[in-house]
């Protein structure tokens, strides 16, 4: 119990990631439901895959 398993070591990774872009909110891979988890000012929403939640909170891209 506890901790993160080695195979969901990527969805752990893309978690951060998203996380890193997005700092106003907590967001974490989920190994029992198979989900990320969104915890915002205004509640947790469960989103059901990477795709997803990459669509929902986008990579900004710098104009130079």
């Amino acid at each position: 119990m506890g901790g993160h398993l080695a195979e969901y070591r990527n969805e752990h990774t893309f978690a951060a990631a998203v996380q890193a872009r997005n700092p106003h909110l907590i967001i974490w891979y989920g190994e029992n439901t198979g989900s990320y988890w969104v915890a915002s000012s205004t509640g947790l929403a469960e989103v059901p895959d990477a795709e997803t939640l990459d669509r929902l909170f986008p990579v900004l891209l710098e104009l130079w």
